[in-house]
């Protein structure tokens, strides 16, 4: 691989984006995610920031395709949707067929307004581009109590079924409380359809 500010995304790449309103919970679900060691991420391919957006290319396991794994600004942030318009067409993802996906990291203390996002989200990407597939991952306060948490998902999992009422393709994740095998589990379960072609 050439210089990671400059590469672009080969075919052969798997791209999850990693999408939320909370840059805090996505910044902590990469770092569990480092923490286990089956993901190996490339020291060479670590990407400084570009148009603000954050990737890296990551070795998952016995997966023999790379995962390059993008972190989205909150849609809240001036700017974000020239971001992504900007990185997609730097990195060439606007001109090819990607296996691409959205992990939608969702503080369950936040309402779900999980339509709105995405559709920030998808707005500035071809719709020839755009991922295949979503995700919803429940990130679960340490403190919550189980029935609370149970109410909250059982929300998230309501919005989302109104969301596959549409033209969506999404699901619900096990819920991430805050280990490493599980940030783990969810990037590799979303990076194996992608590669199975889903």
């Amino acid at each position: 691989m050439g210089n990671s500010q400059t590469q672009g995304i080969t075919s052969d790449d798997i791209i999850i984006f990693l999408v939320g309103p909370s840059d805090g919970e996505k910044r902590y679900f990469i770092e569990r995610l480092d923490l286990d060691y089956r993901a190996a991420k490339s020291s060479f391919a670590s990407v400084s920031a570009v148009y603000g957006i954050q990737s890296w290319v990551y070795s998952l396991g016995w997966m023999v395709d790379n995962t390059v794994l993008v972190v989205v600004p909150s849609f809240d942030e001036a700017g974000a949707h020239y971001s992504v318009k900007n990185w997609c067409e730097a990195k060439g993802f606007t001109t090819l067929g990607r296996r691409s996906g959205v992990l939608y990291i969702h503080p369950t203390s936040k309402n779900p307004d999980v339509e709105d996002h995405l559709e920030k989200f998808l707005d500035p990407i071809p719709r020839w581009s755009q991922p295949v597939r979503t995700k919803v991952v429940p990130s679960v306060p340490l403190n919550t109590s189980s029935s609370v948490d149970d109410t909250r998902v059982g929300i998230l999992q309501a919005a989302v079924n109104r969301l596959n009422s549409r033209r969506w393709n999404v699901t619900v994740s096990p819920r991430f409380v805050k280990g490493p095998d599980i940030a783990y589990d969810i990037v590799q379960g979303l990076a194996k359809e992608l590669s199975n072609g889903a």
